[in-house]
Order: structure tokens, then sequence, then C-alpha cells
């Protein structure tokens, strides 16, 4: 069989069976065939345990709770978000903010224990819509919780934006804005990533993903739940391992 060949199905066979197959390919020294002009291949094949490369995660979940999220799209809001509490482990730690015309500090980043869990589970359950809709205060209120530069430390962090993207204040200024905000608070070179839901039948596309963007991450059209499972085992498999 051409050494090629062998090699390929080896990576494959091994690889159904391991995370990340690393390859090793070096000329031995010590042997050679009768005429001295061939130098047989050594080749290695070592494997590493993903769950080696697990970090925790700090997730800001900021959401859109203005009177165009009301009925439909705020149900399916918290059924997102208690998907996205569930599915995170006791390392990860989890913050929630709400805003309409201005934002509020639903809880802190919290570690997430079970205890902790049921309280959040609880304070989503009570999510309500009142006012219009400020998107720029909702990224300002979650970009206060990120005090550190994740850049070299053994967490990730994230924010994801909940929202129909439909803002009656700073609709032309809130990618701007929130870039001037990063900038001016000392964050820009802050490792952290930004994505952004969308619920509703009106949506902004452009303005959802033009604020993911801000921080190199994606948009995500939400209209049924196991869209939220698709997207948020992406997001979270991304962010916890390197």
């Amino acid at each position: 069989m051409p050494l090629n060949i062998f090699i390929i199905i080896l990576i494959l066979l091994l690889k159904a069976n391991a995370d990340s197959p690393s390859l090793t390919i070096n000329r031995s020294k010590s042997h050679k065939d009768k005429s001295g002009d061939y130098t047989p291949l050594v080749v290695s094949l070592s494997t590493e345990d993903k769950a080696e490369k697990v970090k925790p995660v700090d997730l800001i979940c900021i959401v859109d709770v203005s009177g165009s999220m009301s009925g439909e799209p705020l149900a399916l809001v918290k059924e997102s978000l208690k998907y996205l509490v569930k599915l995170m482990n006791e390392t990860d730690n989890f913050a929630l903010v709400t805003f309409s015309g201005s934002s509020y500090f639903v809880n802190n980043l919290t570690k997430m224990t079970e205890e902790n869990k049921n309280l959040i589970l609880y304070n989503i359950e009570n999510l309500r819509v009142i006012g219009d809709t400020n998107i720029y205060s909702g990224l300002e209120k979650g970009l206060q919780l990120l005090k550190n530069d994740y850049s070299s430390g053994d967490r990730i962090a994230s924010m994801i934006l909940l929202s129909d993207g439909a803002d009656n204040y700073y609709y032309d200024r809130v990618v701007s804005m929130f870039e001037n905000l990063i900038v001016k608070e000392g964050k820009k070179d802050y490792v952290f990533t930004l994505y952004t839901f969308g619920y509703g039948s009106y949506y902004d596309y452009n303005l959802m993903n033009s604020i993911a963007l801000i921080k190199d991450g994606s948009y995500f059209n939400i209209d049924k739940l196991s869209d939220v499972n698709d997207a948020f085992l992406k997001i979270y498999g991304s962010l916890s391992t390197v």
C-alpha cells in the first residue's frame, strides 16, 4: 500500500476515537535498505483529550424587554435563556441585563451552581415588557461587567444581545457609539466576543449583524427554539475550547 494512503487511513481510523490527532513524520537514521538509497519513514500519531482544553465561560446576556418584544418574541427569549442556563457548567458565570428605554442589572456575573441556576431561572420567567428600545443602553450596561482582559487568563468572555433590533433611540449610531465606548472605557484590546440573536417578524438584520461584527461575533436569526439550540452549541463550543 502506498505510504500516503496508509497515513490517511490511519488518521481517519484514530480520529473516530480522538479529538485532536497529531501526526509526526521523520526519516529514520538507523534503518536503511540493502542498497542504502532508501530510508523508511517513522510515523507517530498522538492524541489529546478535548476535556483538557475546556475553559470556563463568563456569559453576559443583554435582553430586550421593550414593547416590540411583547408576546411570542419575549416568550421565545425566555425559553432561549432557560436553555442557555441549563447547558452551562458550575465553573461558568452568567449575567443578565435587561433594557428598554434604559437598562438594568438583573443579576451580576454569577457562578452557575444548581442553587444559583434556580434563582436565575426564576428571574428569567418574571421578565416583563415595557417602554421603547434603546439597544445602546443595554450594550453599555453589559460592557460594565467586563472588568478584566481575558486574553491571557483561564476564562473566556462573551456577550449575547437578544433583541428584535428595532432601536428607537440611536438606530444609525448604535455601532459607532458602542465602538467609541469600548475605546473610551479602555477595553479596545479586551478579548471577548459579541453575538446577536434576532427575534420577531421585524428584526433588523443589518443592525444586528453590524453589532455582532464589532467584536468578531455572529448574528443568528431565532424563529424557533431549535435555532437557539444550534446557535448556542456553536457559540459555547467555540468559547469553551481553544
